[in-house]
C-alpha cells in the first residue's frame, strides 16, 4: 500500500489539494551583490568638522532671528528700529556674516573665520553701544541671546590661528 503524499513539512495533503512538488531550496542571495562598494564612513576629524559647521550654522541662524525679532517687536508700542536706525541694519549684517564659515566653503577656513569675526565685532559693538544701555527691557534680552549666539559661532569656527587644523602659511607659520 502506498502511503498518502505530504507536504515538506511531513503534513499528509488531502486528495483534491495540489500535491508538492520537489522542494528546492533557493540560495539566498548575496548582500550586498558582488561588486558593490560599501559607503565607508567620514575620517574621524571629517566628522567633527562636518558637525562643528552644522552647530555653527544653527547658531547663526539663531543671531539672525533674534536680532531681528528683538529689532523690530514693539515693547511699550516703541520698536528697536526706531531707536537704533541704521545700526540694527549692522547688527543684522554682522549676524549673517557669522555663518560664513558653514556656508562659505569655496572661501578657505582662514577667510571663513575671519569674516565671520568681523561679524561678531560688529555684534558686540552694536550690543555696547545701543543693547547695554537698554539692558532692563525684555527685548534687549533677546537682542542680548542673538547676539551672545553669533559671537559663539565665531568663537567655534575653524580656520582660527593657533587652531592645530589650521593649514600653515609660508616658512610653517600660523598667521
Amino acid at each position: 500500500m502506498t502511503q498518502p503524499p505530504q507536504d515538506p513539512y511531513g503534513h499528509t495533503v488531502p486528495p483534491g489539494y495540489p500535491q508538492p512538488g520537489p522542494h528546492v531550496q533557493q540560495p539566498m542571495p548575496r548582500w550586498p551583490p558582488p561588486g558593490a562598494q560599501a559607503a565607508s564612513p567620514p575620517p574621524a576629524g571629517q566628522a567633527a568638522l562636518t558637525t562643528t559647521l552644522v552647530w555653527i550654522l544653527v547658531l547663526a541662524l539663531a543671531s539672525v532671528i533674534a536680532v531681528a525679532l528683538g529689532l523690530s517687536l514693539k515693547e511699550d508700542d516703541v520698536n528697536g528700529w526706531e531707536s537704533v536706525h541704521a545700526w540694527g541694519g549692522l547688527a543684522l549684517v554682522g549676524s549673517i556674516l557669522t555663518a560664513a564659515p558653514a556656508l562659505g566653503s569655496a572661501l578657505g577656513e582662514r577667510t571663513a573665520w575671519r569674516i565671520a569675526v568681523g561679524g561678531a565685532g560688529a555684534l558686540g559693538l552694536f550690543w555696547v553701544l545701543l543693547v547695554l544701555p537698554q539692558v532692563g527691557s525684555n527685548l534687549s534680552l533677546l537682542t542680548t541671546c542673538g547676539v551672545a549666539a553669533g559671537i559663539t559661532a565665531a568663537c567655534l569656527a575653524p580656520g582660527r590661528p593657533g587652531d592645530p587644523s589650521a593649514p600653515a602659511g609660508p616658512q610653517g607659520h600660523q598667521w
